[in-house]
């Protein structure tokens, strides 16, 4: 954060909106490692928009790495810049993926969010993404997760797929 309060992240925020050459895609894969957690989320979102699925591999790579701290609600909080290591930013991770799309993303958004033993905002950014991929293929695992999930939250988002996405199919 500079001196005006102003980041290094903020061009970043408009690039899925005007990115158009393909050639930028590597570069936004290196950007998944660093250091500020806001720019890796900018950075995932911009393959989106160019339908990259090269992206898939590298951001899943990403998400599936551990965080390094431990799991207390009172250390996740991160709205303060003094305390944003704590900051939970995977999940969003997740929820470009289901933007990017593919079978890749989906299978791989499928164990996300079917691990009981994820990162609670891995399993509710994969939900999501299930959302946004709105297969019917993932409806078994939306299913069991609206079902079984400790937190309440992630089963209401899973139910709230699952409705999605048998609309589509009757509108279909």
């Amino acid at each position: 954060v500079r001196n005006d309060g102003t980041t290094e992240a903020q061009p970043l925020a408009a690039l899925p909106h005007i990115v158009r050459d393909r050639r930028f895609v590597p570069r936004l894969i290196a950007l998944l490692d660093h250091p500020a957690y806001i720019v890796r989320i900018y950075a995932a979102e911009a393959p989106c928009a160019l339908h990259a699925p090269e992206g898939v591999g590298p951001i899943l790579t990403v998400v599936r790495t551990p965080y390094g701290f431990p799991d207390a609600t009172s250390q996740v909080s991160g709205k303060h810049f003094d305390r944003s290591k704590f900051v939970r930013w995977r999940g969003y991770l997740c929820i470009a993926l289901g933007k990017l799309g593919g079978d890749a993303a989906r299978l791989g958004l499928e164990q996300l969010a079917a691990d009981a033993g994820a990162y609670r905002d891995v399993r509710y950014g994969s939900v999501v993404g299930l959302g946004f991929l709105a297969s019917s293929e993932s409806l078994p695992v939306l299913e069991k997760v609206a079902a079984g999930d400790l937190i309440r939250e992630i089963r209401v988002e899973a139910r709230r797929a699952v409705r999605e996405i048998r609309l589509q199919e009757q509108l279909a």
